[in-house]
């Protein structure tokens, strides 16, 4: 019988005596005022979420553990735009834009930022070690595409709010229907 070169037990033990930190993993449930941050070195468990404001999170990312090999991070897309995104591979991490899924893995009903935060740490965890299910990942545009698209969204939702009641002002200044758009009972 051949025996394997490292049983799974010597590899943690090598890993965790080794002093280089090799994988930094964070999961990110980003809101307009606050990120919440689930963390995992290496292959141990997730650390605690922690909360930042943007700008705090920007000069948190800096200050972690050196020398990673490298830093991964992953959040769900939103209505945010991918500056975020930009922003974390400027500061070189390997960063991840996902579609947004329920993380109440266990279906407790439980649906808070620090669960998610953790939850996307542990899937960036599973799909940074090579299964590419873990994550369904997002194409991040070029600023121009961001830009094209953004105009196009904010034209087709001008359209569909005025269209739902045609305005018109009269000579005081008072608004009216339009002609030929009236206000009728379904």
């Amino acid at each position: 019988m051949i025996k394997p070169l490292h049983s799974p037990s010597e590899v943690r033990a090598e890993s965790a005596a080794s002093p280089q930190l090799q994988t930094l993993k964070l999961g990110l449930d980003v809101h307009a005022d606050s990120i919440v941050v689930g963390r995992l070195l290496d292959h141990s468990a997730p650390q605690p979420a922690q909360r930042f404001t943007p700008a705090q999170f920007l000069a948190w990312i800096p200050s972690q553990p050196k020398p990673a090999v490298s830093v991964h991070s992953g959040y769900e897309a939103g209505p945010f735009g991918f500056g975020r995104h930009r922003d974390l591979v400027a500061l070189g991490v390997h960063n991840l834009v996902v579609q947004p899924v329920c993380l109440d893995a266990h279906h407790k009903g439980i649906n808070h930022d620090h669960s998610d935060a953790k939850e996307l740490c542990l899937r960036l965890d599973r799909y940074v070690a090579g299964n590419a299910h873990a994550l369904a990942t997002v194409r991040v545009p070029t600023p121009a595409e961001e830009q094209k698209r953004s105009a196009s969204r904010q034209l087709a939702h001008r359209a569909r709010a005025t269209g739902r009641l045609r305005l018109d002002h009269d000579r005081d200044g008072a608004l009216k229907p339009a002609p030929g758009n009236t206000l009728r009972n379904p």
